[in-house]
Formats: C-alpha cells, structure tokens, sequence
C-alpha cells in the first residue's frame, strides 16, 4: 500500500488534522453508527486489524515522530466502534459512550495506560480498544437496567 494512502487511513482522511482530532474522530464515528444502527463484533475486529496494519506500517515509514502521533486518529475510531458492540443505538446511548469513551481515552486509568505502553502500534491502538471495550460494558449494563 501507498505512503499517502496509509496516511489517509492513519487520519481518516484527514480528520486527524482538525482542531481536537481524536474527539473529532469519535464524534464522526458516533455520527457513522447512528447512520448504521449498530455495530457487530465482526465490524469492531476488522476496523481494529486497519487500525493495527495500518499503524503499524505509517510508524514504520515515519519512524522520525513522536510514539503515538495526535493526527493518527485510526485508534479513536476502532476505540468507539468497540464501545457501541451490541448496544442499542439511542441518542442517548451515544451521548454516553461518546463521552466515557473520551474521559477513558484522556485520563487512560489502570490497564489502558499499561496497554498505551505496548509498542508500535499496539501502543498506539490497544488503550484505545480497551477505553472501548471498558465503555461497552458500561454501556450494556446501563442499556439492561434501563438507563440508557
């Protein structure tokens, strides 16, 4: 694959040069399962294998820049699909798992620091599937208890 085109997947299409680019990169994805309705455990893996092939080869190529660069947003976007697997999809549920997957993304507590410290781009992308996966389990709570 193209430099240019890794890039392109990196920041999703540019999404990761936007003011706030890792919220950006959530609100739009947000924005994406509503449109789609959901999201299936099928779809998670697979934006999360782009995520990781994708990361992988752009630090390879740029090896010069910072470990977990702010324009790749790639990560983000694997990290809140993750939150919304098998969450009914409400306006609300999307407010919520937009914002506990940011707070979770920013102030990365316990296990999701640990797995920010992987290398490469298991670093760079497993705190964010985690912050997910974390989100998803609150989510799915709140969604059988009635609160989202």
């Amino acid at each position: 694959m193209r430099v240019d085109s890794i890039k392109s997947v990196c920041t999703c299409l540019g999404v990761g040069y936007f003011p706030a680019p890792g919220t950006c990169a959530s609100a739009l994805t947000c924005v994406v399962v509503w449109f789609c309705g959901g999201v299936s455990v099928g779809a998670a893996v697979f934006v999360t294998i782009v995520a990781l092939m994708s990361v992988r080869r752009y630090l390879s190529d740029f090896s010069h820049v910072c470990v977990d660069p702010p324009h790749i947003v790639i990560d983000e976007v694997a990290g809140q699909i993750c939150s919304f697997i098998g969450v009914p999809i409400t306006a609300i549920a999307l407010f919520v798992g937009f914002a506990l997957f940011r707070v979770l993304d920013i102030m990365k507590p316990g296990v999701i620091k640990k797995a920010e410290r992987l290398h490469g781009a298991y670093g760079v992308v497993c705190d964010d599937v985690l912050a997910g996966l974390f989100t998803m389990v609150a989510l799915r709570i709140g969604s059988a208890y009635g609160f989202v």
